[in-house]
């Protein structure tokens, strides 16, 4: 997560027990828990950034809800209409979208179901991939 100034504020990596597929397990998981933290520490204007347009599309619609892990999505979307103010969606190229894909291979280290999360005193290798951007506090 960035704040305002686009600098990095909060990060996280995990490794799930089981993977049915990407955009049910992995990458709306990955969301969840970065939305629950973002709750955490008290943001609550967000940008979400995806290199999924059918994960964005599942966020923002029902058209997904009926795959398997469908229960996913209205999870997200209950808790963003819950606890955010401002929430915004926006789709970056795999190629622009580095720093979660790190974060995702660093979570291969982690036991499953013990996340680990940094806050504003980030590692290197986070703040080295997590570059600042000029938007709001966003989502990876």
């Amino acid at each position: 997560m960035r704040d305002s100034d686009g600098h990095g504020v909060l990060a996280g990596s995990g490794k799930l027990a089981a993977v049915h597929d990407a955009l049910s397990t992995t990458e709306s998981e990955a969301c969840l828990a970065a939305l629950k933290a973002a709750i955490d520490v008290g943001i609550s204007r967000v940008i979400v950034e995806a290199d999924s347009t059918n994960l964005l599309s599942a966020i923002q619609t029902a058209s997904f809800d009926q795959v398997p892990g469908g229960v996913i999505f209205r999870d997200i979307r209950d808790l963003i209409s819950l606890h955010f103010i401002d929430v915004e969606f926006s789709y970056v190229p795999h190629s622009c979208n580095r720093s979660a894909h790190e974060l995702a291979q660093s979570g291969f280290v982690w036991d499953p179901g013990h996340p680990i999360i940094w806050i504003d005193a980030l590692p290197s290798f986070v703040k080295n991939s997590v570059g600042p951007r000029h938007r709001l506090s966003r989502v990876s």
